[in-house]
């Protein structure tokens, strides 16, 4: 009888014990946020060198390019400034003198569409995750230059997109 006693007794122990454990529950919020990004190898424009010197340099038009690798699917737009030698918004080549040879930069080989920020920015662009090669298609004026040698310009490329 004794060890009957002692047996209910472990029993009911263990079922006091089981019956006052208690549990609780919850949830891991579990995520990731992917972010676009684009980035720019820069190019070049170059109207040449067997331009001459001469009273009037006739209008020369060339094409350049840059690449621009964007994540797949972001879409995005290009600006091209005015460079560093403009007198306003017309962009020019500087030459060691101070002389200037005025040129436009066009988004279509037709040259009737320009290219700069804002209102001419280059839109509708895409990303594939891949280098686009961009053009940019130049006009340089016909004008009367006062010095021969080199001229040249520094183009900002900035590309607008949502990270």
């Amino acid at each position: 009888m004794r060890k009957l006693v002692f047996a209910l007794t472990a029993v009911l122990c263990l079922c006091a014990a089981a019956a006052s454990a208690a549990t609780a529950t919850g949830t891991l919020s579990v995520s990731a946020t992917l972010v676009n990004s684009c980035s720019v190898t820069s190019g070049s424009l170059n109207f040449g060198s067997a331009l001459t010197y001469s009273t009037t340099l006739a209008q020369t038009d060339q094409t350049g390019t840059f690449d621009v690798t964007c994540t797949t699917l972001a879409a995005y737009t290009i600006d091209l400034d005015n460079g560093q030698n403009a007198l306003v918004t017309q962009r020019r080549l500087k030459h060691a003198t101070a002389d200037f040879l005025s040129y436009n930069l066009f988004q279509d080989s037709l040259r009737a569409v320009p290219w700069g920020a804002g209102v001419d920015a280059k839109i509708g662009q895409i990303g594939t995750g891949s280098a686009q090669t961009n053009s940019v298609f130049g006009r340089l004026l016909g004008q009367t230059p006062t010095s021969n040698g080199a001229y040249s310009d520094t183009v900002g490329i900035t590309v607008n997109f949502t990270p």
